[in-house]
Formats: structure tokens, sequence, C-alpha cells
């Protein structure tokens, strides 16, 4: 991974001043540039890089001798003798459309796989602010850069030009500013998306470590906060991982996560996360259900709602065989109940077929199969047939589709809502029926 430092020159006659970054403070120098480089790229290596993107006009009146300066910011750099090789990089003036374009091209060829940038927003056309900010998002995803740090010479904080004019050189201290915490914001936004859109939580529970991580290292002193906020990382990554993979068993311990949402409702350390809390309280709260069964229908309307199309089809059988075997207290994990009497006596309702058809542990416990279909026949005959319009459709996930009955994915997803809202009707009359014969 190369560091590598990115700044664009402007066009205008600076004033010199001194530059004062995290305590230190530079020489005069009229380019920020210079100081900024001066002070993170001194223990540079080889296999580091400066970029300097200069339009034609910028090369001549302030990288080159001679006009604006008697040296230039190109000879500059070169006498501060860094091991790091400096090369400017020519870019057009971005004075349409297609020359921004050109603009982000130049720049996102500019950076390899894994660099970690420091960038300098100083000096540049209006515009290029805008668009260093979306190269980088775009560079965080396309080729995996880090940033190091965003960086502005505020030099207007010293006053108008005609104040600095009149200001001695060595008073002309401007800060500059570290906006790397906007571009975490576009981090932040990035990772809600997905939680959003998809239900993964892998990059929040990222940015919380992240923002935690200081504040746990000093063990003496641990944050009350941090430590609820790390554990609110891992249970959201740990909620969608389960969901994701269709852990059953996980999936009916879990709780809604609205405790920890309670306990952060004022924390402060990640600001980011708090317009997020209230709506992770929402969408985790049916998961507070006692019975595992509601559990199961919220797993599958949360997989429904971030487009997790086979796991809903999962979910949705699993659900209604655990459920079959609790009612009569048979074991959820065995699979000659689950499978063999319950999946079989499901599907034999369906088709209607005869007691010849019974095999295996249905025909071992034939009298019980009679009694539930002769106690529940209209409630099992309607979960049975809501149950079995899953079969050729789960198979057909499992399959990949290598099937000559494979249906469209359209029809497979246009299906869910549908199946989901008979299926869950259906188990409740089943099961308020199977209780009711049961008092």
């Amino acid at each position: 991974m190369a560091r590598v430092f990115l700044s664009t020159m402007g066009t205008n006659k600076y004033f010199p001043c001194r530059y004062q970054i995290d305590g230190w403070t530079s020489a005069p120098t009229p380019f920020v540039q210079e100081a900024l480089i001066e002070h993170f790229c001194r223990d540079w290596n080889a296999g580091d890089r400066i970029l300097v993107f200069c339009t034609e006009k910028a090369r001549q009146l302030n990288w080159d001798d001679g006009a604006n300066f008697q040296v230039g910011l190109g000879r500059r750099i070169r006498d501060l003798q860094l091991a790091a090789p400096c090369e400017r990089v020519a870019v057009p003036e971005g004075r349409n459309e297609k020359e921004i374009m050109e603009i982000f091209m130049i720049l996102m060829d500019s950076l390899l796989p894994q660099d970690q940038v420091l960038m300098d927003i100083t000096h540049s056309f209006r515009s290029l602010p805008l668009l260093n900010a979306v190269v980088l998002n775009y560079a965080k995803v396309l080729k995996g850069i880090g940033v190091l740090g965003i960086h502005y010479g505020a030099f207007e904080t010293l006053g108008s030009p005609n104040e600095v004019k009149e200001m001695p050189v060595e008073e002309r201290i401007a800060p500059v500013f570290d906006l790397s915490p906007y571009d975490t914001l576009l981090d932040w936004a990035r990772a809600v998306d997905m939680f959003e859109t998809a239900g993964r939580a892998e990059a929040l529970s990222r940015l919380v470590s992240r923002g935690v991580g200081p504040l746990l290292a000093d063990k003496k002193n641990r944050n009350r906060q941090a430590l609820d906020l790390a554990q609110l990382g891992r249970s959201l990554s740990s909620f969608c991982l389960n969901l994701s993979a269709v852990r059953g068993r996980e999936i009916e311990k879990m709780q809604g996560l609205g405790d920890l949402v309670d306990a952060l409702e004022q924390q402060e350390i990640l600001p980011p996360l708090t317009p997020l809390l209230e709506h992770i309280r929402e969408k985790t709260r049916p998961f507070d259900a006692e019975d595992p069964e509601a559990k199961g229908f919220a797993a599958v309307r949360w997989c429904l709602a971030h487009n997790l199309i086979p796991q809903a089809y999962i979910l949705m059988r699993e659900t209604i065989l655990s459920g079959l075997c609790r009612l009569e207290d048979h074991d959820p994990l065995d699979e000659d109940f689950r499978e063999g009497f319950w999946s079989g006596l499901l599907k034999v309702v369906a088709e209607g077929k005869g007691e010849e058809e019974w095999k295996g542990i249905m025909d071992e416990r034939r009298e019980e199969a009679r009694a539930l279909i002769r106690d529940l026949g209209p409630e099992l005959k309607e979960l049975a047939k809501a149950y079995e319009a899953l079969r050729p459709r789960r198979n057909d996930f499992m399959h990949g589709g290598f099937k000559k009955e494979a249906t469209s994915a359209k029809s497979l997803v246009d299906y869910l809502p549908t199946g989901l809202k008979a299926l869950e009707h259906a188990w409740q009359a089943y099961r308020e029926a199977r209780l009711a014969r049961k008092r």
C-alpha cells in the first residue's frame, strides 16, 4: 500500500504565510502544498508518490520559476530532497462538463489499488473540491483506497488581502483544517444505505468500531457509551449475518436491540449514528416476540424487504415445520419428524393421497396422522396447500434454476408477498384450532 499526496495547483499569486498543522508551523511560503508536503511526506519512501495537478496556465504561473514567483512550486518541492518522487500531472481547465469528466478520469487513473491518500483541496477551480470528494469515494469502492486526510489551508482566516499585506510575514499564521471527518460522513451514508437496502451491517459495524476503538484502548478509563456502542456494532452485525445465513435456531434466540438503543440515545461519540438509532429500534422490534414462529415470520419479512429471496423461502418452510413439531411436543431438530412425518403429511394432505402412500415414520405413527387429519381436517388442508405451494419454488432456488420446470426470477420474487400472507394466515388458523383441541 503506497501513500499518495494529491493537490491541485491554482493560478493566483499567493501571499506568503506560515501554515500551522497539528501544532507544527511551517516556514513562510506562498504555497500550502510545500508546507503540507514538508510536514506529512518527510519520511515517505520511493514507493510513495506526490502528485500535483496543474493546468497549463497554473504550470506557467506557479509551478515553473519566474512568472508569479522567482522560485516556483516545482523547484521548492525538489529542494525538499524527499525520497518520494513528485510528479506534475497536466489537467484541462475544467470549464465545461467534458473537461470536468476528463479531470475525473485523470484523477482516477492516478490512483492505484490500495493507495492511502492524503489530499489537499486548498486551491482549485470551484467545482473541483466536489469532484475530489467524488473521486475519493468512487476509488474507495473501485480500487479499495484509504483516506489518510483531507486538508484545507485556511489563508482567509487571516483577513482580507489588504489586511494581510500589512501584517509581518512571521505573524501570518494560517491554520490547516483536516476535513476528513466529512469524508467519513460519506462512509456513514454508504453504510446506512447498505443496512437499509440490503440488510447488511458489516460496514456500520466497522465504522462504529473505528469510532470507539481509541476510547476502548484506554483500559483504565473505559467509556460506558463506547462499550455500549461496540456492543451495538457487534449485535447488529450478528443480527444481520444470522438472517442472511438463515440460522434458524439463532433467529429464534434473537431479541430486538431496543435496550441498547435506549442506552445510547444521548451518545455523543458518533453523531452520524444518532439519527439511525430509532430506525434500528423499529426495524428490530418484531424480534422481541416471545413466539418463535412469530420471529420466523418476522425474519421472512426482513428477508423480503432486503431482497434476500432464497432465504425468505427457506425460512417460510422451516418456520412451519418447527412450529408443527412444537405443537405436538416433537423435537424440532429431529429430521425424521421434520421431514418424514410433518413434511410428508403436508404433502399427502395437499395432494389428497390415501394411506397407501404413507411410508417411513408416517406409517409408524399412522394413528397420530389419522387423528390430526380427522380433528383438524380443514385447517390442516389449508396449511398444507399454502406450504406445498412453496415446494417447487424452493426447489427451483436450491437447484439454481437447473430444472426443466424452472421459472423466472420475477415470478419467484412476485409470489413471495402473496405466499407469505397465505402461509401465515393458514398457520394462525391451524395453530388456534390445534390449541383449542388440546384444552
